[in-house]
This record gives C-alpha cells, structure tokens and sequence, in this order.
C-alpha cells in the first residue's frame, strides 16, 4: 500500500513539473512575441482610403463642408439602394441623418455599408446607375430665385432686424409665438415702405442701417395705426370677442397716464426701443389666428395667410375654407408682390434662420384645439 501512493505521488509531481514547464514555456513565449501571429493589410484598405481623401468639396468659413442639392439627391438616392437590400442599415442611417444633418457623416455611414456588402451585392453598380443626373455642374454663386434679397436694401434691413433680434424674441416669448413670424410681418411692412419712399429710405436710412419707424398714419416699424392699436386692446379684455385670447393676456398692455392716446403713440413711435411695435403686431397675428380657429379654420401653419390678415386688418379678415394671399401691392425692382406673397417668400427662404429658425411649437395654444388646416 505503502509502495501505491508512493507511485501515486511520483505521478503528481511529474503533472505539476510538466504543467509547471508548459506554463513557463507559454510565459517566455509571450514575452518574446513568439505566439503573436503576423498582420495584414486589410483585403478593403483601398477603399477606406479613397472614402477618407473623398474631400474635395468645397468648405464655408468654419471648415464645415458644402454639400449642392444634387449631393443631397444623391445621398438620399443610395438610401433608396441600400434600403432594397439592407432595410434596417437603412433605417439607421436615416436616423442618423435627421439626428446630425451631418450628409459628410452619413456619406460615410453609406460606403461602409457599400463596402461590406462586397460582392454579394453590387451596390456601387446601383449607385452609380443615375451618375448623369447628379453629375450636373453647379456653382455657389450669389444667385437667389428671391430676387428682392438681392436689393442692396435688404442688406441694411437685414443687419437692422438682427440687432433687434432680443427685443423681437422678447415679445415673442410673451405672446407664445414663434420670432421667425414676428419677422414676416416686419419684413413686408419694412420693404413696403421702402418702396414706398425708396429714395428717402435710401438716403437717409441706409448709411444708417436702421428700420423705418413711422410716425404719421402709420405708428412704428410694423406700421400699426391707431384705430388697430385700440382694437387688439379692446380685444384683449372683451371675452366675447372672436379674438379673444383667455384671461393670461387680458392686461397685458396697460396705462399709466391720463393720456392714453399720448402713451400709447409714445410706445410705438419709440425709436430706441421698438417693443410694442412687435408686442402689437404679435397680438393681431395671434387675435386673427385665434379668431379664424373658432370658425373652425386653422391657418396656423400659413404664415402668407397671417401677413395677409395683418396687412388687411380685423375688418377684412373674414374666416372662409379658401384663403386668399393677397394685401398691399408692392414694386420692387420693377416686380410687382404682395404684402402676402412677400411674407411668403421670407418665411420660407432661408433667410436669418440662424438668428430666427423655424420652430417645432410655433404657438402657445389658447383656448380651441385646430380642427382643419387650410
């Protein structure tokens, strides 16, 4: 028995003392590289390299690239391919790009999954089916369909609207509307005016970039007459008004003196500070919108409709199912618009979106839900 577990113990001990080496061998091996197996260039390096030097477009000031329409076409034109084959790469791709805008980014994302698809789907041949429509040459040039911002004018408006961007925001945020709005209604009123006096606004105004403020008929730098001015307050504290906007705006503008008519000219033809001119125009946007609801009509959404009501005035502002754009006749350049139709084209041109963008929740909802949208 004795003799048994002395045999037994011998076998231990040899175990351990070769397990013991293995270990040893595998450490040294290790340390010296030896089990490290050789690297390779990647079967795909081409490719990465020429979608990393793919950057010969074109960049503004900061760096960020300019992509034409075209590209964009074209990116959502793969989307369309990759989505045949690849459905949820698709979807995230397309995710991405409503979550970044970044088109250099979700370029990227496509020709990864062009390059993994391989040859197992010739994705590069669909991509490039419709070269011809895309390859067209564009430039990024001044050009502009609306051709009033190419007026020297707009310029030094445009400068002017920008240094009243806090006073505008201001008025907008006490009224729950969206700014960019605000903006419409001052930009018709502002270029009707100069077209008006072009000569006198150019003299005068231009080498100043300020914004017209009137004094006369008219009060302010969005043209509210006195007549209206009462009428946006009498709607204000009439609950039975059409334009009524509920109890969080009945005092919204109130009276210190005795001379009501005096204060109130004095706060819109205020050329330092052109508050009340946006807090008014603000209210007759959002009194005709709030009035057009309750007929069950809701042009929320139609700010050339809005421009329209706040150039024609509560009088003519009748709710109905087909909305007219219409308004003053303005001429600039020799081109006839509407106060509408203007109103119309900068809402929608991109321009001073940065300053004023277009916002997800553009009203602070009051009393009635919308029920049809003209």
């Amino acid at each position: 028995m004795k003799k048994f577990f002395k045999v037994l113990l011998h076998i231990f001990i040899w175990i351990f003392a070769i397990v013991g080496l293995g270990l040893t061998v595998g450490y040294i091996a290790i340390v010296n590289r030896w089990t490290n197996e050789k690297g390779s260039i990647d079967f795909n390096n081409r490719k990465f390299q020429e979608v990393a030097q793919n950057d010969s477009q074109k960049r503004d000031s900061t760096g960020k690239l300019l992509f034409r329409a075209s590209e964009v076409a074209q990116i959502a034109y793969k989307l369309m391919v990759i989505e045949k084959y690849f459905p949820e790469n698709a979807k995230q791709i397309i995710q991405e790009w409503e979550k970044t805008g970044d088109a250099e980014y979700i370029n990227k994302m496509i020709q990864a999954v062009n390059i993994k698809a391989g040859d197992s789907v010739n994705l590069e041949s669909e991509f490039n089916k419709n070269n011809e429509i895309f390859s067209t040459n564009f430039n990024f040039d001044n050009t502009n369909v609306f051709d009033w911002i190419a007026q020297p004018e707009w310029t030094t408006m445009k400068g002017a609207i920008v240094r009243d961007k806090s006073v505008i925001d201001s008025a907008a945020k006490e009224l729950g509307i969206e700014p960019r709005l605000l903006v419409t209604v001052l930009i018709g009123e502002q270029i009707r005016l100069r077209s008006t006096n072009r000569e006198t606004v150019k003299q005068l105004l231009s080498p100043l970039r300020s914004l017209v403020v009137e004094s006369q008929y008219s009060l302010g730098v969005t043209g509210i007459k006195e007549t209206t001015a009462q009428q946006v307050e009498h709607n204000l504290k009439d609950s039975a008004s059409p334009y009524y906007l509920g109890p969080k705006y009945q005092n919204l503008i109130s009276f210190t003196s005795g001379n009501i008519s005096e204060e109130r000219t004095a706060n819109l033809v205020n050329y330092r500070n052109h508050y009340y001119s946006y807090l008014y125009a603000g209210l007759i946007v959002k009194q005709v919108r709030e009035q057009w609801k309750r007929a069950g009509y809701d042009i929320s959404l139609r700010p050339e409709i809005l421009s329209t009501l706040f150039n024609i005035g509560f009088r003519n502002s009748q709710p109905n199912a087909s909305p007219e754009v219409g308004g003053a006749n303005i001429k600039i350049a020799g081109k006839n618009y509407t106060f509408g139709g203007i109103g119309y084209e900068f809402y929608y041109s991109g321009e001073l979106t940065k300053e004023f963008p277009y916002e997800k929740v553009k009203w602070e909802e009051i009393i009635n839900k919308p029920t049809k949208l003209y």
